[in-house]
């Protein structure tokens, strides 16, 4: 298990955060940012999640949101890991909103990021992040989400819950999305 951080295993991945009572040192780092806050309006599993207010426009069209502590910084010494993911709620807009996960790695704070879900319409989304795409999987400095909108002028309250290390191989599987 990881050293100095509160987990529980979901499947054979191992739930990182689940914000069931605080954010769990989550902060939103938009240019404009309001602060995370738990809801126990909409979750994906449990009671609660993170939210993050944010305002899109033209010129303010991305949140991101992040963690630097409570997962292993070397993922190397994880037997099957094979990345991180979370799941996005998109609450309201029209079908043109992305998403994505994102690590920064390395004493250099390398990026690195999994596939853009593109076209998304309001409702529960799983973004995630392959081991192969973290630079430097010794030493994972942080990791977040970023979701977009390039074309409303929406005020929005994104919703962020169960973000899970991956876990597979030899005795280990994949949780079911369900």
């Amino acid at each position: 298990m990881l050293a100095g951080s509160t987990v529980a295993a979901r499947g054979a991945n191992v739930v990182l955060f689940d914000f069931e009572e605080d954010t769990q040192g989550w902060e939103n780092e938009s240019p404009t940012p309001a602060p995370v806050q738990i809801s126990g309006a909409r979750a994906r599993h449990g009671k609660s999640s993170l939210v993050v207010k944010h305002f899109f426009t033209k010129d303010n069209k991305i949140m991101q949101c992040r963690v630097k502590e409570g997962f292993e910084h070397d993922v190397t010494k994880i037997a099957g890991f094979a990345g991180y993911s979370a799941w996005i709620y998109i609450p309201n807009g029209l079908g043109n909103w992305e998403a994505k996960m994102f690590v920064r790695s390395g004493e250099d704070w390398k990026w690195g990021e999994g596939v853009t879900e593109k076209h998304l319409e309001p409702g529960w989304h799983k973004v995630l992040i392959p081991v192969d795409k973290i630079t430097h999987p010794n030493l994972v400095q942080d990791m977040g989400v970023e979701v977009i909108n390039y074309t409303e002028k929406i005020e929005s309250l994104i919703c962020i819950d169960d973000v899970e290390m991956i876990v597979t191989g030899p005795g280990h599987g994949t949780s079911a999305d369900k």
